[in-house]
């Protein structure tokens, strides 16, 4: 009787066992399925900020703004440069 106990123990205690070893497996699918869609998502969201950056600095107002900081760039440049001749 006591070994019928001992069997029947262990029996549950297996199939208890791989209940949760199931579940863990079930769990961690699940996981890796929403990480892998945010990994997706996250490349989709990339691939479209590349695509309007692209469109954004081949644009004539962008390139027009840029024009006005590089001359304005310059200019305080060469004013720096001359300022340091004139006094040393």
């Amino acid at each position: 009787m006591v070994r019928y106990l001992q069997q029947s123990i262990r029996r549950m205690e297996w199939s208890a066992f791989m209940r949760i070893l199931k579940n863990i497996r079930h769990v961690k699918s699940q996981m890796i399925d929403h990480i892998d869609s945010s990994i997706q998502r996250i490349m989709a969201l990339s691939k479209k900020l590349t695509a309007v950056d692209e469109h954004i600095s081949c644009g004539p107002a962008y390139l027009a703004k840029i024009d006005k900081r590089v001359r304005l760039i310059s200019s305080f440049t060469v004013s720096l440069f001359v300022g340091l001749i004139i006094c040393c």
